[in-house]
């Protein structure tokens, strides 16, 4: 089946609710559904999905539970650091010049994208296990663990703080066309310094 004949990211969640049900669950509750809403427009987004199990040794780890999870007011954005824009299937992930930072959905942090010494796909250092999951507008990987592990994005990602054009040529002052008037007042200071030998 093409893509626009399958159903779109939630859909495909609830699908396989048996894997991603907890995660389906995050995704419901946060911000009151707007992350729903977000993973339903038309993308196309990249999803990263823990699995149940995932979730199980997160809330271990962590020492929370899922209804405090779901409680957490910033939930969006800690499922939001699990999706970035564009559609990868693993292939494409695995062909860009790892390890590469990429910007998560969050808008404030990037995920590190790497692989293992066998080739698999890492995010944020979690392993990939189920990937390429399609979705009308996206896809989705199977994660087996919660990203922790973001990136700040630098201040000025925009890249307001570095232009890597000059506008006009400023920043490429004319003078050192005339030269040759430099080096001779260069010159005209040179020989006050003494030379070796002179007494």
């Amino acid at each position: 089946a093409s893509a626009e004949e399958k159903p779109k990211l939630p859909s495909v969640l609830a699908e396989n609710d048996l894997e991603f049900a907890t995660l389906l669950a995050a995704v419901e509750a946060a911000e009151s559904g707007v992350i729903a809403e977000d993973l339903s427009s038309a993308g196309p987004f990249t999803v990263f999905a823990p699995n149940n199990q995932a979730f199980k040794t997160f809330f271990e780890t962590s020492e929370i539970t899922v209804a405090e999870l779901l409680a957490n007011p910033e939930l969006g954005d800690i499922l939001r650091r699990h999706v970035i824009k564009g559609r990868y299937t693993a292939a494409d992930a695995l062909a860009l010049d790892l390890p590469i930072e990429v910007p998560t959905l969050d808008g404030e942090n990037s995920v590190r994208i790497d692989k293992t010494v066998d080739g698999e796909l890492l995010v944020g250092g979690v392993k990939v296990i189920a990937p390429d999951i399609e979705a009308a507008n996206g896809i989705i990987h199977g994660m087996e663990g919660v990203i922790v592990d973001v990136v700040p994005n630098a201040e000025g990602a925009e890249g307001e703080e570095t232009p890597k054009e000059p506008v006009e040529g400023e920043e490429t002052p004319e003078e050192p066309a005339e030269g040759e008037s430099a080096e001779l007042d260069m010159q005209e200071e040179m020989p006050e310094v003494p030379e070796p030998g002179m007494p």
